[in-house]
């Protein structure tokens, strides 16, 4: 599907044992949680960036595309969905600078990157989805940018919840 330049891999560790010489942070180990919540607002960011990839795209389609001697942009279905998808982008980049901020001050935030890395997830999916729909059958096409942001938004979903295991 998407994210075709990031290759993942499964990896488990069974009964693996690792000395205190080895270990990062020594012998006091590293905070795991706080990698991890620098990696949920990381995610965020590139899914923010993919959402408003995506409405830029539909955006500008909209503007250009006429149907019955008039852009599509002006019909209420398609503003709506334009302006629907705006309001989420907007609250998932708000909701990652507030964590980001937060991890900035030192504070764990896992509150705070969950939520935020979540409400980013589930913007692009939604705002590459529409996007396609603004862009009709087109939106389907290999070639057009806005099937690979659908692509790679649904990736970011698989990322996400695998982050949560």
């Amino acid at each position: 599907m998407g994210l075709r330049a990031l290759p993942t891999y499964e990896l488990r560790l069974d009964d693996c044992r690792v000395p205190v010489s080895a270990r990062l942070g020594e012998s006091l180990g590293c905070n795991f949680h706080l990698i991890q919540n620098f990696s949920r607002v990381t995610l965020a960011a590139l899914a923010v960036g993919v959402a408003r990839a995506a409405l830029d795209h539909a955006l500008r389609y909209a503007k250009e595309r006429l149907a019955f001697g008039r852009p599509i942009a002006q019909f209420q279905s398609i503003a709506f969905m334009l302006a629907e998808m705006r309001i989420e982008i907007d609250a998932a980049r708000l909701m990652n600078w507030e964590a980001a901020w937060n991890l900035d001050k030192g504070y764990e935030a896992t509150r705070e990157c969950v939520l935020a890395e979540r409400q980013a997830c589930d913007a692009a999916l939604s705002a590459a989805d529409r996007a396609v729909q603004i862009y009709g059958g087109h939106g389907y096409i290999r070639e057009n940018p806005v099937e690979l942001l659908l692509r790679n938004a649904r990736g970011f979903t698989t990322l996400a919840g695998m982050a949560l295991l």
